[in-house]
């Protein structure tokens, strides 16, 4: 252990050859470490994390390989080297650095998950290359954020574009299952934050990505999808063209309430959704999704007023409360009033009489401002496509994809890999009972088969 020191102390970090001579050390010594449980505080203790951060980042692993006694320590301890490490030494031992972070999310989460955001926030800020890139660490930090309801803490990383997945080989425990809870609690955080359309897609995005294996965070973002649909546009669209089909089929069979939901939301019939949230009241309240089944409720309500408008020029208060089953004109008023304020309709209500005037709402495309966000758009969208083409030219010039095609494929993330069997619908997910994870779709502990069935994203 002592030599072991001095080699972190004595390593040029400037030097690129001295830092890779020290990693393959650490990793040839990863048993000493681990077999040296009773010594790893003292052996992090004479080291500076701004300086010796592999040092600390490889002592604090190994740590993972038994139980770890003093939690607060061990917490104090990543803290230090997510503040203070360097950002080019953190960025050499990307698999450490994240195993230890994780560990730390785990443990804040269960109790204290507020105390993990920032910490997290940095640590992800550290690890990634560039703002376009995926690490391990943004499920668990977008988790954590969630937990604590601190929706806009994720605001800087949430609202970043991520096109790029990291190398399996150097990111050893990035799971297809981190790709899926990134999506799914990123539409979770949307929607905390209203962002219903944003949510929209990152719900999307969790059950369209390309797959073999239905998994159970991809049938939660399915129902999620459907209800959001409802609130922001009224309806369900179809699904993506490039949606699995054998993906699709087996979503509609674990989510028929939602689906007859939909069908009954078409009617605009207030009888039909009280029909089918009284025959799958159980099943709403038990997914936890009681809560935006209200707000789908409401939301025809606030549409069947806003196709009056297209019908009438004036009505009264009272007989809009009873075309939308509102308890009385005061309610009726106190919706309309919300409506106008949240820009829904536009309309003036004769407080003498209870009449209410509607009028053509104007759209504004000529403001300024609206012409403005229209051209950020637009070019957002060519940079984006730009980028996408550049992306899709370097794969398909790659010599590992080219050799893969030609080849028999599988790996990590497609071909014959099953990465997704723990979350399989026909094995049932528990993340507590396989002893791992800290939530419904916790991230850690869990033990991915390497063998079996058909890979689950075959397109990464």
């Amino acid at each position: 252990m002592d030599k072991l020191v001095l080699q972190v102390q004595a390593t040029n970090y400037t030097d690129t050859k001295d830092v890779k001579s020290l990693i393959s050390t650490l990793n040839k010594s990863s048993d000493l470490l681990s077999k040296n449980q009773g010594s790893l505080d003292d052996f992090i203790n004479t080291l500076a994390p701004a300086t010796h951060t592999i040092g600390c980042i490889y002592a604090l692993a190994a740590k993972l390989s038994g139980s770890i006694q003093d939690k607060p320590k061990f917490i104090s301890q990543v803290r230090n080297v997510i503040y203070q490490g360097n950002i080019n030494q953190i960025r050499q031992v990307p698999y450490k650095f994240s195993l230890i972070c994780r560990k730390f999310a785990e443990i804040l989460a269960s109790d204290t998950p507020l105390a993990a955001v920032r910490p997290l926030r940095e640590a992800i800020i550290k690890l990634k290359p560039s703002s376009h890139f995926l690490t391990p660490l943004h499920a668990d930090f977008f988790q954590c954020c969630l937990l604590s309801h601190n929706y806009n803490a994720a605001l800087p990383i949430l609202s970043e574009e991520i096109y790029e997945i990291p190398n399996p080989d150097e990111y050893k425990d990035l799971r297809p299952s981190d790709l899926l809870r990134f999506f799914y609690y990123g539409g979770m955080l949307h929607l905390g934050l209203k962002n219903y359309h944003l949510a929209l897609e990152f719900f999307k995005s969790a059950f369209t990505v390309p797959a073999l294996i239905l998994s159970l965070i991809m049938v939660e973002s399915y129902k999620k999808y459907i209800l959001t649909c409802l609130i922001a546009v009224g309806s369900v669209p179809n699904p993506p063209k490039y949606t699995s089909q054998l993906i699709l089929r087996q979503l509609k069979v674990y989510c028929q309430p939602y689906l007859d939901l939909s069908t009954a939301y078409s009617t605009h019939s207030l009888d039909e959704m009280n029909k089918v949230l009284a025959q799958h009241h159980d099943v709403f309240t038990k997914d936890t999704n009681f809560g935006l089944v209200s707000q789908v409720l409401t939301s025809l309500r606030s549409r069947n007023i806003q196709r009056m408008t297209d019908t009438f020029l004036t009505l009264s208060t009272a007989d809009i409360a009873n075309n939308v089953q509102l308890q009385g004109s005061k309610q009726a008023e106190k919706e309309i009033m919300k409506m106008i304020e949240g820009g829904q309709i536009v309309a003036k209500i004769n407080q003498k009489d209870g009449m209410v005037k509607f009028e053509e709402k104007e759209e504004g495309w000529e403001s300024e401002g609206r012409v403005r966000d229209m051209d950020g758009r637009i070019e957002r969208a060519m940079g984006l496509a730009a980028k996408m083409r550049m992306r899709d030219e370097d794969i398909g010039s790659s010599q590992e994809y080219l050799s893969k095609v030609v080849g028999s494929g599988g790996g990590k993330w497609g071909g014959g890999g099953g990465e997704m069997d723990d979350f399989d619908i026909g094995g049932g997910m528990r993340d507590r009972e396989r002893g791992g994870g800290y939530g419904r779709f916790g991230g850690g502990g869990s033990k991915h088969r390497k063998g079996g069935g058909g890979g689950f994203m075959a397109g990464f």
